[in-house]
């Protein structure tokens, strides 16, 4: 196993030590930030709209689209109940985007590295 893979294997491992019931999405990362001494650097908004991306995503691949109760609980200020079909609009998109990208240039300042590698700039 070479650096990279011990270094993944114990973030895998810190991660289900100590977030086996606690948050998820982008809270639960943010948390680790934290514990590890990286300053949050993420405004509220932009946690709130990773954290519906995060649902979104859970939702489309394992419920085809269809909230669910922890969709609810997730985020209720969407105001969607049981059983509604959800369509990501424009809108939503542009704020995961826009979000995302928030994120990507934050973990990139706490690392100095490129989060993604080299992503295309779009």
């Amino acid at each position: 196993m070479n650096d990279e893979e011990r270094i993944w294997l114990l973030v895998h491992e810190l991660e289900r030590i100590l977030f086996q019931e606690g948050p998820s999405g982008i809270k639960r990362y943010e948390k680790m930030f934290k514990m590890l001494g990286f300053r949050a650097g993420l405004n509220t908004e932009a946690v709130r709209h990773l954290s519906e991306l995060y649902c979104m995503r859970n939702l489309f691949v394992h419920q085809r689209g269809v909230a669910d109760r922890r969709f609810l609980e997730v985020c209720p200020w969407l105001r969607k109940t049981v059983g509604d079909i959800i369509v990501l609009t424009d809108q939503e998109f542009s704020r995961y985007w826009d979000a995302s990208s928030q994120y990507l240039k934050h973990l990139k300042s706490l690392t100095g590295h490129d989060a993604c590698g080299g992503c295309p700039k779009w």
